[in-house]
């Protein structure tokens, strides 16, 4: 925590990790003391759906990321207005809650649960995402000015019927309805620490560049703990091509099979 702290000062102890605990950048600091260069570490990616009210990545997000974003509203609790376009890219919807300055609330009606296809029974055992019959109820929970609410509601809803939403440009997906069919779902949202976009610099080869820019004898890396792959952002699921598409660069150089056959 330290360490991810020195990079980007806004992820203190009230930020929690996706991550195993034992993902604490070991190995990037030691090949740094050896003199590999870093770069972007303070790129470091937060998964919005994340929940305060469950460790690790936790069974939430199949509510919030697969239903709110696209179909629901994110709504900051102490105004009950919305605050972001809930399917803008994770560093916006982050940033977004993180600058409210607490958990925000996502919301969603059975309608838009039941068109998911997800299933969501997990978090609800856990109550981690909760069911009200009514809006108003919903508000009182979540300490959400009633009123307010369900003016956001309506004005979301408003959007939904004309195609286009003016506050904040979210698109208007296919499947979306107005916020209407009880009963109604809701969740708190706080960022956790989901990926890193910076790391060790490394070339097309996989090699680990020192900080003049010269390969590192006999180092290769690829995945996570390279950075400059990703940019500012990463897009949801394309670590898992660039860990193996490096992988193999990495683990058939470090092999002395320089043929590229990958």
């Amino acid at each position: 925590m330290t360490f991810r702290s020195a990079q980007d000062p806004r992820l203190g102890e009230e930020i929690k990790t996706t991550n195993h605990p034992y993902a604490t950048a070991e190995v990037l600091k030691e090949a740094m003391k050896a003199g590999a260069a870093p770069v972007q570490l303070s790129r470091i990616q937060l998964g919005p759906w994340a929940s305060p009210d469950e460790k690790g990545y936790g069974d939430g997000p199949m509510f919030s990321e697969y239903t709110v974003f696209p179909a629901g509203i994110i709504v900051d609790p102490s105004t009950g207005r919305r605050i972001v376009n809930e399917l803008a890219d994770r560093r916006e919807v982050s940033d977004s809650i993180l600058k409210a300055g607490h958990p925000c609330t996502g919301i969603a009606d059975s309608g838009a649960v039941e068109k998911s296809g997800w299933d969501i029974s997990r978090a609800l055992k856990k109550n981690v995402v909760k069911v009200f019959d009514t809006v108003a109820d919903l508000a009182e929970a979540f300490t959400i000015e009633s009123s307010a609410l369900t003016e956001t509601i309506e004005r979301f809803n408003s959007f939904v019927k004309s195609g286009s939403d003016p506050d904040f440009g979210k698109p208007i997906i296919e499947r979306a309805a107005e916020i209407s069919k009880p009963p109604f779902y809701a969740m708190r949202l706080w960022p956790k620490v989901h990926h890193t976009m910076g790391g060790l610099r490394i070339n097309s080869e996989a090699r680990v560049l020192d900080t003049c820019g010269s390969p590192m004898e006999g180092l290769y890396a690829a995945g996570e703990i390279t950075g400059g792959v990703h940019g500012a952002s990463r897009l949801g699921s394309c670590a898992i091509t660039d860990c193996l598409v490096f992988g193999r660069i990495a683990g058939k150089n470090a092999a002395g099979k320089t043929k590229k056959s990958y």
